[in-house]
């Protein structure tokens, strides 16, 4: 009886560890699948840069990370490497920086960091890389940090492609109107009152 009670108090501390890490496993794969949706639209609209295509560049920069880790005796483990940017989306302009993001855990402060990862002017093809170092407890995670990446590159792509497109004031007022107009009569209340000897409608 007693070898049976210990084996049913194993199996509830065992449902108690699933049901905890449940929350952490499911954060896990939603982060996964921003950094892995965001790799996979970077792909699509990628410019090559010397022959090579992102994901190769992301491998080469974290190889050249992972030389500077060794040759400054740094603690520091590298989560991910990203490229981003408005390389990411095919938006870049002549002279655009490549731009990298690369979360990392250890003791190193982020702008230590940048500036060990800054020394030497890494170049790729001739364009300038920028590599942005983050971790958890300063700047949030590589799954913050690319939704975010991706609201604004989706904002200056909808510039880039309509750079003269601006709505007048007049415009707006037209569509207010049209709004107002294509409401149904009961959803419209009117108030009348008196004001300082003046009839005001309210809408």
């Amino acid at each position: 009886l007693s070898e049976l009670n210990a084996l049913l108090n194993m199996d509830e501390k065992a449902e108690n560890i699933i049901d905890s890490s449940g929350a952490e496993m499911d954060a896990t794969m939603v982060a996964e699948d921003v950094v892995y949706g965001f790799r996979q639209k970077t792909e699509s609209l990628f410019h090559e840069i010397d022959g090579q295509s992102a994901g190769e560049i992301e491998q080469d920069i974290r190889d050249y990370i992972a030389s500077k880790i060794q040759e400054n005796a740094l603690d520091v483990q590298i989560k991910d490497v990203v490229v981003t940017g408005s390389r990411s989306r095919g938006l870049e302009q002549s002279g655009s920086d490549l731009d990298v993001v690369v979360e990392y855990e250890g003791d190193q402060r982020e702008d230590d960091f940048f500036g060990i990862l800054h020394e030497d002017n890494l170049t790729i093809g001739g364009v300038s890389v920028d590599i942005n170092p983050i971790k958890k407890e300063k700047s949030g995670t590589m799954q913050t940090y690319l939704l975010e990446a991706d609201r604004y590159l989706s904002q200056k792509q909808k510039v880039q492609e309509h750079p003269n497109k601006r709505i007048s004031i007049r415009e707006k007022l037209k569509g207010k109107q049209a709004e107002v107009q294509s409401r149904k009569p009961h959803q419209l209340e009117i108030k009348k009152s008196h004001v300082k000897g003046r009839n005001n409608m309210e809408i």
